[in-house]
């Protein structure tokens, strides 16, 4: 992702969490907050945080925060993180939209 953070213009930090069902929502929310935070403090950009079903508003690159769809589009991934605090960072291009996903399998 060259650039990626040198230009937060374009960029959406997404909860790809179904909050109300999800156990561990609190440090998911918690989670895209942070990044969303500190890519603008780095750029000097807001950079928005939008719920899963939420439309995109126009951005080239969303950062995906939580296990979500990742699950399923990432399986063999969160097989092999099992129960660990590792994580995994993915990437799919869909309709012209980089969709970066950054899963584990535990909050922390």
């Amino acid at each position: 992702m060259p650039g990626l953070f040198l230009q937060a213009a374009g960029l959406e930090v997404v909860i790809g969490d179904t909050l109300r069902t999800n156990p561990e929502a609190d440090a998911i929310v918690f989670a895209a907050n942070e990044l969303s935070h500190w890519i603008g403090e780095i750029t000097g950009r807001h950079v928005p945080v939008l719920k899963a079903d939420e439309p995109t508003r126009g951005a080239e690159t969303r950062l995906i925060v939580g296990v979500g769809a990742a699950m399923e589009l990432f399986a063999a991934d969160a097989k092999a993180i099992g129960r660990t605090d590792g994580f995994a960072v993915r990437t799919i291009e869909t309709n012209g939209v980089r969709n970066v996903y950054v899963f584990g399998t535990c909050a922390r």
